[in-house]
């Protein structure tokens, strides 16, 4: 190999970076460096291991692996568990927990007077079977996706089809949907699914991506120049909430510097954050199903083309006006002739025609079918997927650029 080559293959070496091992095992790791190698004790990011539940004096009160850990703290402050719940208790307390509502009276006295082995067993799948679970585990959920029907701010705004994000929310947990298949749906349902959806499963993902809407928007940033401060603020909310809701902590301290006490530095924040750099918001985002769609769509370019063609007619009958006007005042050009002018001139046949083509073009677009839209996003392919790290998380002081 020529030494001119060797050279450029050694510096080639030297100045690709490299994938950085875990913090636990690579002491090159910039974490691990930051930090000196502490705060890596954080709960979420420990290995899933099993435990042995603990021993307990009171065996006969354990049920179960969890009666163990309960009861093991209890006796150690000298406790034990409460006297068992009577059977309309144990229902009563089951509703609540499951759908957030008294449970009806007569399911109550079916159960009181229900001795079978597996009745309490029924009774938790008749509160899981009710549309209540879903509404009631929703709110949970909703909370942590910070879910609004407005924009927040000053103005405000009303989020008109926001509820069709809530109500997805209400059928995934109503219908069991795997927890892995929720959280892509909701970060990345565009990539899952294409306009228009093919099935109901399709639907689902893009109507999931609500969740990265439901953040505050500045919608005035824009009479003040200020677009890149509110695109800023999107963009943060979207990486910490997704941060606080999936990973089990917060990257909002490090927008700003390296964080205080967990193992994050200030630019982890914008590398999680380059992710949702190509996110683009859509308020109309077409969710009827592909069938429905086509339906529309071909409602839509009918019912266009009969509004052309009518308002085409209307101006052919005014240029014809502004023409006579034009000959007879002399020396002009029918261009040249106002709205105003040529109105004035027109026949009471064409005065009647124009009329007409009025009607029609109401009774079209009275006639034109919209498609069904929900708050969702798509990507931006025109947008760079390297940020600037932000000095002290403000959009005015860019700095570096890192990638997702």
């Amino acid at each position: 190999m020529p030494r001119s080559a060797a050279a450029i293959v050694l510096l080639f070496c030297l100045t690709v970076p490299t994938r950085a091992g875990d913090v636990w095992s690579d002491p090159e790791n910039p974490i691990r460096a930051i930090f000196k190698g502490k705060r890596l004790d954080l709960w979420s990011l420990q290995p899933v291991r099993a435990g042995e539940p603990p021993a307990v004096k009171a065996e006969s009160l354990a049920r179960g692996p969890v009666d163990r850990f309960l009861l093991s703290r209890l006796e150690a402050e000298g406790l034990t568990f409460s006297p068992e719940a009577d059977r309309r208790t144990l229902a009563r307390r089951l509703a609540y927990a499951l759908t957030g509502l008294p449970p009806k009276e007569d399911t109550l006295r079916a159960f009181v007077a229900d001795e079978t082995p597996d009745a309490y067993e029924r009774l938790v799948d008749h509160f899981l079977a009710s549309p209540d679970y879903g509404t009631h585990q929703a709110r949970w959920w909703l909370d942590t996706a910070r879910y609004s029907d407005s924009n927040g701010y000053d103005w405000d705004e009303f989020r008109a089809t926001a509820w069709r994000y809530r109500d997805y929310v209400a059928r995934a947990f109503q219908n069991d949907k795997p927890f892995d298949r929720f959280i892509r749906e909701q970060i990345a349902g565009d990539e899952m699914a294409a306009v228009p959806a093919a099935d109901e499963a399709a639907r689902d993902a893009l109507v999931a991506t609500g969740f990265l809407r439901m953040g505050p928007r500045d919608n005035s940033a824009k009479l003040f120049g200020e677009e890149h401060r509110a695109r800023a603020a999107v963009e943060a909310d979207m990486a910490e909430t997704t941060a606080t809701a999936f990973l089990g902590m917060t990257l909002r301290c490090c927008r700003c510097h390296d964080h205080k006490t967990d193992p994050l530095s200030h630019e982890d924040h914008y590398r999680l954050r380059a992710f949702f750099s190509s996110v683009k918001w859509r308020d109309d985002l077409p969710v009827d199903l592909a069938p429905e769609y086509a339906v529309i769509r071909q409602n839509q370019e009918e019912r266009d083309a009969e509004i052309a063609a009518a308002k085409k007619r209307q101006e052919e009958i005014l240029n014809a006006a502004r023409e006579r006007v034009a000959a007879a005042e002399g020396g002009k050009e029918a261009k040249e002739i106002k709205d105003k002018k040529a109105l004035s001139a027109l026949t009471e046949e064409e005065k009647a025609e124009r009329d007409r083509l009025a009607e029609e073009i109401k009774t079209a677009a009275a006639g034109r079918r919209e498609f069904t839209t929900a708050l969702g996003v798509e990507e931006d392919r025109e947008a760079p997927m390297e940020i600037p790290v932000l000095a002290a998380g403000d959009a005015d002081q860019p700095k570096q650029k890192v990638s997702p």
